[in-house]
């Protein structure tokens, strides 16, 4: 009796594993069947939320489902990268992140709730947005090492803008202080905006900014850029230097944007989307969007993004505590 039992339910498991697999393999290869929750570390409005939604909108045309944009600010951007974290690992919620959740935070905070190397399965890099060493009008420095010379002669004190502690302007306005050799008092502010503000108006003699918030303003000729925190010039600005160029060798801080989804997320899926976005990433009009904002395209395989984001977290550590920057 008992052999007949277990001849008849081996059978009978057997068949219904390999239906599970087939069921799990047929959901993803229909991969997407339903709408995509893109996370987005910032409020709506925002620099970041104005890429995703550029983003999303290619990738809803060729993924044929809607992708829609949940915005969730704070934290330093680990409320949102958290949620992306603790998401079922289905291609059905992705963030779309930049180097302070991903990277630059477990050496600005004490205590990070999710591990970036095991928490998240990397998808694509999309975007470069470098900062921007700028001067005010009165300020008669015309490049870097004039500048330098300007502070290092000692007539008056000088302190540098930002777009807040820890953000990725201060750090590379920390490690340029340093690097040159010069003394500046650091000038947080509650974002970059209102920093440049008070730049054109002559309240702060220089400042850090991202290309994104400061593009218009050189254009118009209201503040003077010396150089890009790049490795490489950017396209907006050809003949604006980097810092490397400058007399700062290896000068390297650039925020970088991509997507991330739960790790686990079926290789397959991670395929499609990374697919996806190096196809959005060749689109003209987003290529100018990028460009526009003084960035550029910066997509490539899953693999490598896997192998950047790895090395940018020791990146951003060296930098951090060159900076001496951290928060609680």
């Amino acid at each position: 009796m008992h052999k007949l039992i277990k001849i008849v339910l081996y059978p009978v498991a057997v068949a219904a594993a390999l239906a599970v697999g087939v069921a799990s393999a047929l959901a993803q290869s229909d991969y997407p069947n339903k709408p995509i929750r893109m996370v987005v570390p910032g409020p709506a409005g925002g620099a970041t939320d104005l890429m995703a939604r550029d983003l999303a909108a290619k990738l809803s045309e060729y993924l044929a489902q809607p992708i829609v944009i949940f915005n969730q600010a704070g934290g330093g951007g680990m409320i949102a990268a958290t949620t992306v974290a603790k998401a079922p690992a289905d291609g059905y919620t992705v963030l779309f992140g930049n180097q302070g959740p991903l990277a630059a935070n477990y050496a600005l905070y004490d205590k990070v709730p999710y591990n970036v190397q095991t928490d998240f399965a990397p998808v694509s890099r999309w975007a470069i947005i470098p900062n921007v060493l700028l001067v005010n009008n009165k300020v008669p420095a015309s490049n870097v090492q004039e500048l330098i010379a300007l502070i290092k002669k000692g007539d008056t004190s000088w302190n540098y803008g930002s777009g807040g502690n820890g953000t990725g302007t201060h750090i590379a306005g920390a490690v340029f202080v340093k690097r040159a050799g010069v003394r500046a008092t650091h000038v947080p502010y509650k974002g970059t905006p209102p920093a440049l503000m008070d730049l054109i108006g002559g309240q702060i003699p220089m400042a850090m900014s991202n290309t994104a918030d400061s593009l218009s303003h050189i254009t118009a000729g209201s503040l003077k850029p010396l150089a890009v925190t790049s490795l490489t010039r950017v396209p907006a600005l050809p003949n604006v230097p980097t810092l490397a160029e400058s007399g700062l060798p290896g000068f390297s801080v650039a925020p970088w944007f991509g997507v991330v989804a739960p790790a686990g997320t079926p290789p397959d899926v991670i395929e499609k989307l990374n697919s996806a976005i190096a196809r959005a990433g060749k689109v003209p009009q987003l290529v100018a969007k990028i460009n526009g904002l003084g960035g550029s395209i910066a997509t490539g395989t899953s693999a490598e993004f896997a192998d950047f984001m790895k090395k940018d977290v020791d990146h951003w550590a060296v930098l951090i505590k060159e900076s001496g920057a951290k928060l609680d």
